[in-house]
């Protein structure tokens, strides 16, 4: 099967963040409706490890970036 230089490059960003996902939280554990979310640790940009349970008690906003989305490319441009 053949991919376009775009939709393989975009293939490959999910792959990656789906295994980097997997790796940090050891496996992809699913969050419940009206349940406290699974604690997981993944590395800032700051490189400092950041455990979700850190953060007990704020409100945790998690960014995942799509740059293949017209309006994510024309926002970080």
């Amino acid at each position: 099967m053949k991919f376009s230089g775009a939709n393989k490059h975009r293939q490959e960003r999910e792959r990656i963040a789906e295994n980097a996902m997997q790796r940090a939280t050891g496996t992809a554990k699913k969050a419940k409706v009206d349940q406290a979310a699974p604690d997981f640790t993944l590395t800032g940009i700051d490189g400092k490890r950041h455990s979700l349970s850190d953060f007990k008690g704020k409100f945790v906003v998690l960014e995942w970036v799509n740059y293949d989305c017209p309006f994510v490319r024309k926002h970080y441009s």
